[in-house]
């Protein structure tokens, strides 16, 4: 289905071959778990995008309406809420500041505190 099940044992399960190394390096450690942030956020905008690509457009289409039961119509709103401005959100600010932190991964805390704060005022942006 998706390229990243084929990695699920690094996203899941300790590597041989590569923890004793990784043990040695605590940089490398902490390189590995951002790559792993970063990917895990990857795949949810994508999972985002097909959600709302492969569903919410589907519901949309007028051609399309004959398949949807008719307790559904006029429930796209209730059904997919404010998915697209969480999409937006992840593809276009929080995944770029993740990828920001690869280098500096120090900086992910604040990202995460900087959002939320932002996100208590009101402002998604």
């Amino acid at each position: 289905m998706h390229d990243y099940q084929g990695n699920r044992s690094c996203l899941y399960g300790p590597n041989p071959e590569t923890d004793s190394e990784a043990e040695d390096n605590p940089e490398q450690v902490t390189r590995h778990i951002m790559k792993e942030l970063i990917a895990t956020e990857r795949i949810y905008v994508d999972e985002l995008l097909s959600v709302l690509l492969g569903y919410r457009a589907e519901m949309e289409d007028p051609s399309m309406s004959y398949l949807l039961p008719s307790a559904l119509h006029s429930q796209k709103d209730v059904l997919f809420g404010n998915m697209p401005e969480i999409y937006q959100f992840h593809s276009r600010i929080f995944l770029q500041d993740l990828q920001g932190c690869l280098e500096t991964p120090e900086r992910v805390g604040a990202c995460f505190l900087q959002r939320v704060s932002r996100q208590k005022q009101g402002h998604m942006d």
